[in-house]
């Protein structure tokens, strides 16, 4: 499988989960899941995604971890996914991550984007 064509999700809502990873696999990408954030460095460094799509509300969730290890260091594009009362936007604004999305949204809109970064990274 051509590793562009992997993407990372860390996220728990299951039923959230199902619709990206169906939304992404009609776009012939094969996602990954995690529910645990602070597995999140360690399988981005193993896995080598195209993109990572992270709940950035998730309990072990780390900004500067996200910021140096994911985005300056390994070159990866993050895409952050906030809770509709999350007290989150004012911490990531220096992380930099490609988007931001707040529940609710367009599952197509994600897509998009990750169709987006991906030929980015191929270019």
């Amino acid at each position: 499988m051509d590793l562009k064509s992997r993407i990372l999700i860390c996220e728990q809502d299951a039923t959230l989960v199902q619709e990206i990873k169906d939304s992404l696999q009609s776009h012939n990408y094969n996602a990954e899941v995690i529910s645990d954030a602070t597995q999140l460095i360690s399988r981005t460094q193993r896995m080598k995604p195209a993109v990572v799509v992270v709940n950035a509300d998730m309990p072990g969730f780390n900004d500067h971890d996200i910021c140096k290890h994911i985005i300056n260091d390994l070159k990866i594009p993050v895409i952050l996914i906030l809770e509709k009362n999350s007290a989150k936007p004012v911490h990531i604004d220096d992380c930099r991550p490609e988007d931001v999305f707040t529940k609710p949204f367009k599952i197509e809109d994600l897509t998009n984007l990750i169709s987006k970064q991906v030929t980015l990274s191929n270019n």
